[in-house]
């Protein structure tokens, strides 16, 4: 960058425009100059050209440096300077540095300030300058005094200038300013209140409700109930749609979050009264927000009337619309109204079976692309209210059926997430011979990818014996060894898991399915290992299977104890000592022996489990939850054992 600095005082004006592009592209590396004082010497010198055009684009390279030259003064000095030239190029120069300048510092925006108003207030500075220096006050918010200041800079332009850019661009200008700071937020969305509903321009009204919005994003707790009234009147009132839909998204930003319980709204609010007039409007947009503001009232019921119901109705209709023969446009607005369902769902349980009831019945008209949303929408359901699914579960698997019928289509994302849902429906069930076999078929007709997507999904919702049949017929098309390894190391965790799943219900063969499941992790374990690699070295994989064949270990040991403390009486010894002794306890010593073992195994796999779980966050969240689950339950276990050895230690 020195070089190039050297190359910028000695070049001609065509390498210096060259320059400054390279330091507009190379802002997030300007940090990596060391020699900052150098390298703006060096630039800064060209400012004292007497070529106006050089000074321009010497100014607007400063700007592009203003991240690490943020407080030179001399550069301050020079920007403020500029902006009094007679050369029109050199003053937008100098109005370009000095935002990006008073972006960066306190001080230079501090001292501009009064610059600025004294232009903006001139007669000799042209509109077009004018409208060049607004934007420039948006960045005083470094400090209250700077900001107010600003801020009855742009109040005056607003009473000086009636111009619908002056008064667009002003009220933009303050709530960027107002958001940055927070200075005067309750008044300036009553200025901006003012200007919705007195000035009869589409445009100003239109910046008005984006303005509002962003205050309502960044400060939805200093809204009062009779602002939301004045928006919901205004929204009832106005003949535009594409007003009536930025107001109610309005509303949606100050009610979309708990916030909103702390104003007091009755139970005759307009706010209400626009959710009913709009749910069902032929402008899908609008009915979405609607549906939206709806959804958030019902949930946090600020409202003196349960809304539950009436927002299940206009959920459902709102569906069948938009999924049915959906546009390009209208798919967003369909992931907005089941992330609503999702949202509604998970605060009313009771209603999910309806949603899900209507979500399954649209799969069959639904084309793919809304499938695949509607998919992803009841799974989020089912991992919710978990009993949701299973009531409509001959529906998803008459879906899937239809959909592998068609041997033409290729199997999709679309199958997999009926496979999954039908999976999640099942959860911890075992799965009947009809589902088994529908999955079974789909994955014949699938590529190997999707065949792996599916087996991930069956060992995620506890399905290993179908994910067992996936892994078996999926090695044999592997031409990589690391997967082949990796394929076979998931092959062995299905096949333990299937393991401990052939448990009678009398118990008879707990042992010995303990014993087969922990021979399986680890063979698991070192099949993992090979699989690794410097590039993928699995260390997390191989830590988890680690950990479980630690876990299943321990609880092996423990039924052997128990065994042995079931059918192996104390020798005559130890009870004749015991007796001699008077403590009843030491009869018991060798079975004390195995305990302490037991204790002692459960004690390491719970340290292991902490230690995995804390070098592993960057792993799949639901094998961290799981790690976690396996440390609590090595805790509860070595609490349990403690508790039984001091029991027979004491008789």
């Amino acid at each position: 960058m020195l070089k190039v600095a050297d190359v910028f005082r000695a070049g001609n004006n065509f390498i210096r425009l060259c320059i400054l592009r390279v330091g507009q592209q190379s802002e997030k590396h300007q940090d990596k100059i060391f020699s900052v004082d150098e390298f703006t010497r060096r630039i800064f010198g060209v400012i004292h050209s007497n070529d106006p055009v050089a000074r321009a684009i010497t100014l607007r390279t400063l700007g592009s440096f203003a991240s690490i030259i943020a407080e030179k003064k001399n550069v301050h000095h020079s920007i403020i300077q500029s902006m009094d030239s007679t050369d029109s190029m050199e003053v937008e120069a100098a109005i370009f540095a000095a935002e990006k300048f008073s972006e960066k510092s306190k001080m230079f925006a501090s001292s501009v300030c009064h610059k600025i108003g004294t232009m903006i207030n001139g007669l000799a500075t042209p509109a077009e300058m004018k409208l060049k220096l607004i934007p420039i006050l948006q960045h005083m918010h470094h400090d209250s005094d700077s900001a107010k200041k600003a801020l009855a800079l742009c109040t005056s332009v607003l009473s000086c200038y009636p111009g619908e850019n002056f008064v667009s661009l002003t009220l933009t200008t303050m709530t960027k300013l107002t958001v940055k700071s927070l200075v005067g937020v309750q008044d300036h969305i009553l200025l901006l209140l003012f200007y919705l509903t007195t000035d009869s321009r589409s445009k100003v009204k239109a910046i008005c409700l984006d303005d509002l919005t962003l205050l309502a994003a960044r400060a939805a707790y200093l809204w009062t109930s009779e602002n939301l009234e004045e928006i919901a009147q205004f929204s009832l009132q106005v003949q535009s749609s594409a007003l009536k839909v930025k107001a109610v998204r309005v509303l949606n930003a100050v009610c979309g979050n708990s916030s909103v319980n702390l104003l007091s709204l009755s139970r005759d609010t307009k706010v209400v009264d626009v959710c009913r007039e709009f749910c069902y409007h032929s402008n899908t947009t609008l009915a979405t927000q609607a549906i939206q503001l709806l959804t958030s009232l019902a949930i946090y019921k600020c409202v003196g009337e349960n809304l539950t119901e009436e927002a299940v109705g206009a959920i459902q209709t709102c569906l069948l619309l938009l999924a049915v023969n959906p546009a390009d446009e209208d798919m967003i607005k369909l992931k907005v109204v089941l992330k609503n369902s999702v949202t509604i769902c998970r605060n009313f349980p009771k209603v999910s079976e309806k949603i899900v009831y209507t979500l399954t019945n649209m799969l069959a008209l639904a084309e793919e692309p809304s499938q695949l949303y509607i998919c992803e929408c009841l799974a989020a359901i089912g991992s919710e209210c978990p009993s949701a699914l299973n009531a409509v579960s001959p529906q998803i698997l008459a879906s899937l059926t239809t959909s592998i019928s068609d041997t033409s289509k290729e199997i999709s994302q679309v199958q997999v997430h009926l496979c999954t849902l039908l999976f999640q429906a099942q959860y911890h069930k075992a799965m009947s011979g009809t589902v088994h076999g529908q999955v079974m078929a789909c994955i014949g007709q699938a590529n190997p990818w999707i065949k792996y997507k599916v087996a991930r999904q069956a060992m995620r919702y506890s399905q290993y014996h179908v994910a067992y049949d996936i892994f078996k017929s999926l090695n044999p098309q592997i031409v990589t060894e690391h997967i082949h390894y990796w394929l076979l190391g998931l092959q062995h965790v299905c096949a333990a898991e299937n393991c401990l799943t052939k448990v009678k219900k009398d118990l008879s063969n707990l042992t010995a399915c303990v014993a087969d499941a922990v021979e399986l992790y680890t063979k698991s374990h070192s099949t993992l290992k090979a699989a690794s690699s410097p590039n993928t070295p699995l260390d997390f994989a191989c830590g988890y299977v680690q950990l479980r064949m630690k876990v299943l270990q321990a609880h092996h040991l423990l039924l052997l104890s128990c065994t042995a403390f079931g059918a192996k009486p104390p020798p005559a010894l130890s009870s004749a000592l015991a007796h001699s002794s008077g403590q009843e306890g030491t009869r018991w010593a060798q079975v004390i022996q195995q305990l302490e073992k037991c204790l002692k195994e459960f004690k390491e796999a719970s340290s292991f489990a902490f230690a995995l779980y804390r070098s592993a966050f960057d792993a799949d969240s639901s094998s961290l939850l799981n790690v976690n689950t396996i440390q609590q339950c090595c805790n509860s276990m070595k609490s349990v054992i403690a508790t039984v050895i001091s029991t027979i230690r004491t008789g």
